[in-house]
């Protein structure tokens, strides 16, 4: 089959799913709230003081209607509220079940705050106009579902990944919620990132509590994503690491060798993690305001139409009089 026709059945494909959806499924969304609300101005219909807002997402066949759906996904706001905006402290719950807790000021995350991912990772620190960005914060990846590491991350943070100065504390290694590789107790990596990455010089500690130096780091790309290499000292013995293994340059690899690995391989698994959740962290909040609008516009859409159906039939009312003099 030839390029072009594939493209033409690709097309014709895709265009009967995408009416068949449209025929046979339909969405809505709901919004709702309650509080205490108070108004610093009367004049104002926004929401000001301690409250809960909801919005649900629903997707259900056409001929079922909306209550009942099939599909629902539903975003929570519970906490201090400023003329429609979130401030002050709160917790909102994502859809996908990424759940904040902390400081929000003018609708954004602002102050200290705790971010936990559905998927096991944990950010706690300082957050700056939205963003994970402070000089200490702290990222943990807890064991969760599939093949995963157990890290603890403190140091500067820029946009949720490691920038500047900072120590990874490394545990286990398991594989749904079994271990795999007991985590030796110390072990750890310490220096320079770089957007996500090791990037400089540092050192690592080993469970017998001996050190590897890191002499070099530089930032490679393999088989489509990010990695590091560099030189490490152990002891005197001078290793290469290249992103899989450690290879000896001028004497017999040490009795520590598998430890370097298991340790590096845990430090390349972690830059993976946040590097891929970064973009998810960063991502603004759901904003109610934008819902409230619409609403607000859809109500005053709605009244016009029905003045107008009230005029014209009052119109039609006074014509006919006239009409049968």
């Amino acid at each position: 089959m030839s390029v072009g026709r594939f493209c033409q059945l690709f097309t014709i494909v895709t265009t009967l799913a995408y009416v068949l959806f449209i025929g046979l499924f339909s969405y809505t969304y709901v919004q709702e709230c309650s509080g205490d609300w108070g108004k610093f101005n009367p004049l104002l219909e926004e929401k000001s003081g301690q409250g809960n807002c909801s919005v649900t997402f629903k997707v259900f066949f056409r001929a079922a209607g909306p209550d009942r759906s099939f599909l629902k996904w539903e975003t929570i706001y519970d906490g201090g509220w400023l003329l429609g905006r979130k401030n002050g402290k709160g917790v909102y719950t994502s859809f996908s079940d990424n759940r904040y807790e902390g400081n929000f000021f003018d609708d954004k995350r602002d102050g200290p705050g705790e971010m936990r991912m559905a998927s096991g990772l944990r950010y706690v620190g300082r957050w700056t106009n939205d963003s994970f960005t402070h000089t200490d914060n702290t990222i943990e990846i807890h064991p969760k579902g599939k093949r995963i590491i157990k890290a603890k991350f403190q140091g500067s943070t820029v946009k949720a990944l490691p920038d500047g100065p900072g120590t990874l504390e490394l545990g286990g290694r398991f594989m749904m919620m079994r271990v795999l590789m007991e985590g030796g107790q110390g072990r750890s990596v310490s220096g320079r990132f770089c957007g996500g990455l090791f990037c400089d010089r540092g050192s690592a500690r080993l469970s017998d509590k001996s050190y590897l130096s890191i002499e070099s780091m530089r930032t490679v790309r393999q088989f489509g994503r990010r990695t590091t290499e560099g030189t490490l000292n152990l002891r005197g013995t001078k290793l290469n690491w290249n992103g899989r293994d450690v290879l000896p340059l001028d004497k017999e690899a040490p009795r520590e060798s598998a430890e370097v690995v298991e340790i590096m391989s845990q430090l390349a698994e972690f830059e993976d993690l946040v590097f891929s959740t970064a973009p998810w962290i960063e991502s603004e909040l759901y904003t109610f305001e934008e819902v409230d609008k619409e609403q607000k516009e859809k109500k005053a859409q709605k009244t016009e139409e029905e003045k107008m159906k009230k005029d014209q039939k009052q119109k039609t009312s006074t014509a006919k009089p006239k009409e049968e003099l």
